[in-house]
């Protein structure tokens, strides 16, 4: 499990040189021929407040619902990743287009439509969202860091 108790066989990474190294598969290497990438980064919108209110545990159990929902709205070639610091990034496999990506973030945003039930709280969840699709010459490192950049860029 990682630290916001989401298990480790539902997580593809929880450490981010973990997650590099598994998109830099995705992106090809010797002898293999790379897939195009777009990395979908998100954050939860408030969880501090979530946090800061309710506790570290309410928030953890948000957190893993966001994470359940996400991968139930994305294809099963494509892999999501919670990174240690709250955020997501759904690496998706042969999207090479922003229109096809915010389908994508559209389908994600979408499965949180319905409140997140908490015990007897209830969280109405939206997300921020940054996209990076790769381009000549991206390895992994370079593609999350402008999917991070993306998703800051208010």
């Amino acid at each position: 499990m990682n630290s916001n108790g989401i298990p480790q066989h539902d997580l593809d990474s929880s450490s981010i040189d973990e997650m590099n190294i598994h998109l830099g598969g995705m992106l090809g290497g010797p002898g293999n021929e790379p897939d195009s990438i777009c990395a979908l980064m998100f954050s939860i919108d408030d969880l501090d407040s979530i946090r800061a209110i309710h506790g570290d545990d309410v928030a953890s159990s948000v957190i893993h619902a966001v994470f359940s929902r996400a991968r139930s709205a994305i294809r099963t070639t494509d892999v999501l990743f919670a990174t240690n610091n709250d955020e997501f990034v759904a690496a998706l496999r042969g999207v090479n287009t922003l229109n096809v990506a915010e389908v994508v973030a559209h389908k994600i945003r979408m499965s949180l439509g319905e409140p997140i039930a908490v015990g007897e709280l209830r969280f109405h969840v939206t997300l921020h969202i940054g996209l990076a699709i790769t381009s000549a010459g991206d390895d992994a490192e370079s593609l999350v860091v402008r999917a991070h950049e993306a998703l800051h860029a208010r």
